[in-house]
């Protein structure tokens, strides 16, 4: 089975002992016969053997639900400090930025409190977190809290592996600013120093990203044969994307990173539409996915541009602004 793995006990028909506990640490020989097995229950017998042989326990008629959850979060579950629980973005131009980038597909029943809201917070939150977190008022703001989290969480023990350290999802404290501003901090930062880290929530993904230097990060979905917006760009980007190979794609990385930008520019500001569509592109690398934005209001010279470096992840683009 790929999926199904985790199991919640919810009945147990009866225990039989025939002896005394062994002492701690005693290993011991367990037998598991399978009865059952459907897509939302599992059903099993076991014995339990002393190292010689006798029987010391017998379980009979022992019942679990099974919870399908992807097989990344099963393995984030087992082993937290090791696995992800969404999915590292690989660009060779980032990695020689020394810049982390994650995606999260987000869960639709973070938010509610029951099972899954528990198995999440237990595993990802520190004490201190679970508290800020009871402060989320209604669904949509527990689950965007949750996913923000996570998907913070996640970039900066990217990026923490990449310094040779391996950390705890609970072991990062995120703190969360008026304007979308994320703070990232644990004892870790002794052996690989404090990063800069932003995310952009998007209902159905939550991309990271992590890095020594400020930055930014955006992201926007791919639509196949969408008809060109209307007051986003300027005659000559609209005219630019349509003679690329794959323009719906590049329609979405270049809103992506003109949203990346003004996020970058402006940081603590809410989101300006007027603001971002202002922005223009002066220079786009089909093969590399790097694009270059300015400011027209601003830019004077060279040093008033921003770089951007873009990429796709399945449906979605990515856009992360930079020095």
């Amino acid at each position: 089975y790929d999926t199904g793995m985790i199991l919640l006990p919810i009945r147990i028909a009866e225990i039989t002992r025939f002896g005394e506990s062994p002492a701690p640490g005693t290993i011991l020989d367990v037998r598991l016969f399978i009865r059952e097995i459907n897509e939302r229950q599992l059903r099993a017998d076991y014995d339990v053997s002393l190292p010689d042989g006798r029987l010391w326990l017998r379980v009979r008629g022992w019942e679990d639900w099974r919870f399908h959850f992807e097989r990344r979060f099963y393995d984030f579950f087992r082993f937290p400090d090791r696995n992800l629980m969404g999915r590292q973005c690989s660009l060779p131009q980032l990695e020689a930025q020394g810049i982390s980038c994650t995606i999260l597909d987000c869960m639709a029943d973070l938010g509610k409190p029951g099972l899954y809201e528990t198995i999440w917070t237990s595993s990802l939150l520190s004490v201190e977190e679970r508290e800020r977190f009871k402060s989320a008022a209604g669904e949509p703001a527990r689950a965007r809290w949750l996913n923000e989290s996570g998907a913070a969480k996640d970039v900066v023990r990217s990026w923490g592996r990449r310094k040779g350290r391996d950390i705890y999802p609970a072991d990062v404290d995120i703190r969360f600013g008026p304007h979308g501003e994320i703070e990232a901090s644990g004892f870790w930062e002794a052996e690989t120093g404090k990063p800069f880290v932003a995310c952009s929530y998007e209902g159905k993904i939550c991309a990271a990203a992590a890095a020594a230097q400020p930055l930014t990060i955006a992201a926007e979905r791919v639509v196949p044969n969408a008809p060109p917006p209307e007051n986003l760009f300027i005659a000559e980007e609209q005219e630019w994307i349509q003679r690329l190979a794959r323009p719906d794609e590049w329609l979405a990385r270049v809103i992506a990173a003109k949203k990346a930008v003004a996020r970058y520019l402006r940081p603590h500001t809410r989101e300006n539409r007027e603001f971002w569509t202002s922005l223009v592109v002066l220079k786009l690398d089909e093969r590399s996915g790097e694009i270059v934005v300015a400011d027209p209001a601003s830019a004077v010279n060279s040093e008033d541009v921003v770089r951007v470096f873009t990429l796709r992840e399945g449906e979605w683009t990515l856009a992360i602004a930079t020095e």
